[in-house]
């Protein structure tokens, strides 16, 4: 079969990210949407590789596109940096829930807070890069995969071994373990509920702005996400452990923290995007 006798790709808009497409017989080149070309004669007589490329922008863009060119023709480079986005959500996701067993509090600032309340917020800026480079699809597997890792690593640490009975920890690690089951449990409610929203608001944004003004769906994301987390972790986790008035504390800190972390993370999240824009995508 012969390609590229009626219609010829010649690229991608940068800001609206619709598809031109030369009409050879004319000249003419024409504008459109993923949805307005996928089914008709025009992606027919496009090459393997300008269908590639469509689906490749049609899925980075946000959309939701039943294909498989995302995993079979992604370089090499996209998938390391993937996977080291997916690591770094895990660590900060596992950290955040071993940690929430000892809250922190300042004494001149009168604020209780858990420590994972400084490094779990840089989950949201890496859910949304992943939203950004990759999709909401790929982005949701690796919260699947963030929680599942947490899964497994709560199961190891509840396997009943037989231990020393005069070993001087054996008290004090079945209190831990058990506090980081309530944890684990508080935490995933919150993490699937709050990244899950993170994503979908981000890309509802990104559509209705047409990929314009991402510190308006970072920022926005973010809060709707900051909000739903701290709510539902603090109440499953501390409920009947603390008063009702210092988990009100620890959950405005909470979402105060975040806030301001979303407002720093706009500025590295625009260097990621120019640097993958630049160096990693095709």
């Amino acid at each position: 079969m012969e390609y590229n006798e009626r219609f010829k790709l010649l690229g991608f808009d940068p800001v609206t990210n619709r598809i031109k497409i030369m009409i050879k017989n004319t000249g003419r080149i024409m504008s459109a949407n993923f949805y307005d070309i996928r089914n008709t004669d025009v992606m027919d007589d496009l090459s393997r590789d300008e269908v590639e490329a469509i689906y490749r922008k049609a899925y980075s863009s946000g959309q939701q596109v039943d294909t498989q060119y995302d995993i079979t023709s992604r370089p090499e480079r996209q998938w390391i940096l993937y996977s080291l986005f997916c690591l770094i959500i895990t660590v900060c996701y596992i950290f955040s829930n071993i940690s929430a067993v000892k809250p922190v509090f300042f004494s001149g600032l009168g604020v209780l807070v858990t420590p994972g309340v400084f490094v779990y917020p840089l989950t949201f800026l890496i859910v949304d890069l992943l939203n950004e480079f990759y999709g909401f699809k790929l982005a949701r597997r690796a919260i699947y995969m963030c929680v599942c890792s947490n899964a497994l690593l709560l199961l190891l640490l509840s396997l009943s071994l037989p231990v020393l009975p005069e070993w001087i920890f054996n008290s004090s690690y079945k209190n831990l373990v058990t506090q980081f089951q309530s944890a684990f449990i508080a935490s995933t409610l919150a993490f699937f509920c709050s990244e899950l929203a993170n994503s979908y608001t981000l890309i509802k944004i990104k559509k209705l702005t047409k990929s314009k003004y991402l510190y308006v769906r970072l920022i926005s994301s973010t809060f709707v996400a900051s909000v739903l987390d701290s709510i539902i972790f603090c109440f499953i986790a501390f409920y009947g452990v603390m008063e009702q008035s210092q988990i009100i504390q620890i959950i405005c800190v909470q979402i105060a923290v975040k806030l301001i972390y979303a407002l720093i993370n706009v500025f590295p999240a625009y260097g990621a995007r120019y640097l993958f824009n630049r160096y990693l995508a095709e």
